[in-house]
């Protein structure tokens, strides 16, 4: 490490001022509108680490920001899309008729068989093209989803 550059050690005795500086230079944008200096040396802290030992991966640094509200229509798209975890089952009634899909850790069990998709999974049971998660009601229909937002 060079002798000029940036120690995580030394973050929690800098005072509020420095640490939002050093907050801007790392994360390349305004400082945050935090109050607590405590805040601003884990956030300082997190930004030296992220930068040196690399980020979060996109879709979970979106899910984030959606939560904490910003971003723009992939908020939207973040907070509609649940999480589906390994031996989850997903029931749809489909012509008097129930269906049961098991959320494997990649794909999905249908009857015995292995699909890697739930539209396939809904193709197999109308017969026709299907959005596989509105099928299964994980997303708002369109008209729902619009009135919305």
């Amino acid at each position: 490490m060079k002798r000029n550059e940036l120690d995580v050690r030394d973050i929690p005795g800098m005072s509020k001022e420095e640490l939002l500086e050093h907050w801007a230079k790392l994360a390349r944008k305004p400082p945050p509108k935090i109050r607590s200096k405590r805040l601003l040396v884990y956030a300082v802290a997190w930004e030296l680490q992220a930068r040196r030992e690399g980020g979060l991966v996109g879709d979970t640094r979106r899910r984030l920001a959606a939560s904490m509200g910003e971003g723009g229509p992939s908020r939207a798209k973040a907070q509609q899309r649940p999480i589906l975890r390994p031996q989850s089952r997903l029931v749809r009634r489909w012509g008097g008729r129930d269906y049961e899909v098991v959320v494997l850790p990649k794909g999905f069990l249908y009857e015995g068989r292995t699909y890697r998709s739930l539209s396939q999974i809904a193709r197999e049971i109308t017969g026709t093209r299907w959005n596989g998660p509105a099928f299964f009601g994980l997303r708002k229909p369109a008209a729902e989803a619009k009135n919305a937002a």
